[in-house]
């Protein structure tokens, strides 16, 4: 019987000397060992099941369901390992549609923040439910992002991070704010069809505001560029605040060493 080195076997069949050596754990490659010499051999059997192991690798079967597969399974347990690969192939194509979905999303905002820069105009602003877990620089410890067994961070790009300015902030120069997590009444049922009856939301009525689109640098609230920048707007513009300002964040871009962050800011006006 012909027998061969694992350097013979591995450039013969094109895979590398590890993934042997790791088929060999899973009792997918079995060679044998010369007690004299100490070295490991492989006969001709082996090269086909080389070629086994890489078929269902190639279409995304676990090593330890591939040792299953060749190595005790009947017929209809061959059946069922390979039925349930394909379910869970169903489940990833349709997690990955779900991301691509939410990265195009998130793309389609990029591009359309990047169009209007520095632009404002006038539109209806969607209903949003707004955990606020902060009052200014101090957290709200009782408004964890946890809402009934549901980790609103799990479903983050749906959920945004925004930022509340009171509306009395631009009257009095008495700033207060809130950080917290949000998220549009129309993508609700994509967290939980009953999520939005928690207490520990505010709902924020659709209304009317003027909406803008800006570039900033971090730190924005603490050296007071936001609210600067707010207040130039008000001063420019002839406009009624009739409720709190809200930004929300749309991304950021180091530039030279320089952090900016790119903000949807929405003023709802009467």
């Amino acid at each position: 019987m012909a027998k061969y080195k694992i350097g013979q076997l591995s450039k013969t069949m094109g895979v590398s000397t590890h993934s042997i050596k790791h088929y060999e754990k899973f009792r997918l490659v079995h060679p044998h060992k010369d007690d004299t010499t100490n070295y490991r051999y492989y006969d001709l059997s082996q090269y086909a099941r080389i070629i086994e192991c890489r078929k269902f690798r190639n279409i995304g079967v676990p090593i330890k369901d591939i040792s299953l597969l060749l190595n005790d399974s009947n017929n209809n347990e061959f059946n069922e390992i390979l039925e349930d690969h394909i379910s869970d192939l169903d489940s990833q194509i349709k997690t990955l549609l779900h991301q691509k979905k939410l990265a195009e999303t998130l793309y389609n905002k990029s591009k359309y923040c990047d169009k209007y820069l520095n632009e404002w105009f006038i539109d209806i602003m969607p209903s949003i439910y707004f955990l606020k877990q902060s009052k200014n620089t101090d957290i709200i410890e009782d408004n964890h992002s946890f809402i009934d067994d549901i980790n609103l961070i799990d479903y983050v790009p749906i959920v945004e991070s925004i930022l509340c300015i009171n509306k009395d902030s631009f009257i009095n120069n008495n700033i207060t704010y809130s950080w917290g997590l949000g998220f549009t009444e129309e993508n609700s049922y994509l967290i939980n069809s009953t999520i939005t009856k928690n207490n520990k939301f505010t709902r924020i009525e659709s209304r009317k505001c003027f909406i803008t689109y800006i570039k900033i640098q971090l730190p924005y609230i603490a050296n007071g560029s936001l609210i600067n920048t707010i207040k130039n707007i008000l001063i420019k513009f002839p406009i009624k605040i009739s409720s709190d300002i809200l930004a929300f964040s749309i991304k950021k871009s180091n530039d030279n060493g320089v952090v900016y962050e790119y903000l949807k800011i929405c003023i709802p006006i009467n």
